[in-house]
């Protein structure tokens, strides 16, 4: 069964409970939406200096997910990119443009009213 695939090239389901860390190919310039999203035991991504994309949820449900080395070109981190992660510190590239919703929050909920809202995430501190 495949889980997710890199560049269109198929991962196994097992990698994604087994893996701690992933090294992707140096030729990589695009991470595809929730192509590594809930690897749950990943604990560290260095992203290639080729990336100059992160589509949406590329790393979201990483829940051990504690250090990313960012690419120096990367101009997004896009739509929920990191959420559900124990990211704690952020070094971000100067050219860093965007932000985007959600990207490395923690939780969406919902109240007894069923409105949904997002708890902060552990980010202490965030360095561009």
């Amino acid at each position: 069964m495949i889980f997710f695939a890199v560049n269109g090239i198929p991962q196994p389901e097992r990698q994604r409970t087994i893996t701690t860390a992933i090294k992707l190919p140096a030729y990589l310039e695009s991470i595809e939406g929730y192509a590594l999203a809930f690897v749950v035991n990943l604990e560290e991504i260095v992203i290639p200096d080729s990336v100059v994309e992160i589509q949406i949820g590329a790393f979201k449900g990483c829940t051990r997910l504690k250090r990313v080395e960012f690419p120096p070109n990367l101009k997004e981190v896009p739509f929920e990119c990191f959420m559900n992660t124990a990211l704690s510190e952020l070094i971000l590239p100067t050219t860093l443009e965007v932000i985007g919703i959600s990207a490395f929050s923690t939780e969406v909920e919902s109240n007894a009213n069923g409105i949904y809202y997002h708890i902060n995430s552990a980010l202490e501190e965030v360095v561009i």
